[in-house]
């Protein structure tokens, strides 16, 4: 949704489904520390990390560069609800 991608009705489909899955009981790592790990990724070229966004649910749009701040505001939302759901005692939506 950062990305200008995927609408919020998309991006709270997408989401719903992995609400379900299991939340590790444990605390999320440091944004610095993903933010790092993703220089790693097999997506990553020339010092850039690509992403993989969505277009909607089931219309992936690959290759896809996006702005440093962008990626870390991504991540630190993310990281964020998982520090609420081992906190809240896990579980879904």
């Amino acid at each position: 949704r950062a990305a200008g991608l995927l609408d919020e009705a998309g991006c709270a489909s997408a989401l719903g489904r992995l609400a379900g899955m299991p939340w590790p009981g444990v605390e999320p790592p440091p944004l610095e520390a993903v933010v790092q790990q993703l220089q790693h990724d097999k997506k990553a070229y020339a010092g850039r990390v690509r992403f993989v966004l969505l277009e909607g649910v089931g219309r992936p749009r690959p290759d896809c560069e996006l702005p440093d701040a962008t990626v870390r505001e991504a991540v630190a939302r993310l990281l964020a609800d998982w520090r609420r759901r081992v906190h809240d005692g896990g579980g879904g939506g």
